[in-house]
């Protein structure tokens, strides 16, 4: 059961930090959000593997930031087809801090495994998503 929520809050997670590279009717998962960033961006099998490394350790270190009722929240929300929101959480402001931490250095260790071309085309992605908004 315990392997299971960590399953939703990893996929959560992650969505939430490529949220802002990715179209909004991309869905993830296997051959959704992630599967498009990777074709998107072309990455090589190393990139591939280390972009997982990345997430994991993303993943970890949120998963370390809620409590578990939040994780219980956000397992219900998702089991709901909903995305957990800022409501469903009810995170405090030192765990939104945190989180925006977590994910700042995310991209910068996603953009630290890219080409030069890849970065750009990551920027130029994320630019389309904020025009979209």
């Amino acid at each position: 059961m315990k392997f299971k929520s960590l399953l939703v809050l990893v996929g959560t997670i992650a969505s939430i930090s490529l949220a802002s590279a990715l179209p909004a009717s991309a869905e993830f998962g296997k051959g959704g959000k992630h599967q498009e960033l990777v074709s998107a961006l072309g990455l090589t099998e190393a990139q591939q593997s280390q972009l997982s490394e990345l997430r994991e350790d993303m993943r970890s270190q949120m998963d370390n930031i809620l409590t578990s009722e939040q994780k219980a929240a956000m397992q219900n929300a998702r089991s709901e087809g909903r995305r957990p929101g800022r409501g469903t959480l009810n995170l405090t402001e030192d765990q939104r801090e945190q989180m925006r931490s977590i994910r700042q250095d995310f991209r910068a260790d996603l953009e630290g495994i890219l080409t030069d071309e890849q970065i750009q085309k990551l920027d130029e992605m994320r630019q389309s998503r904020r025009d979209r908004r």
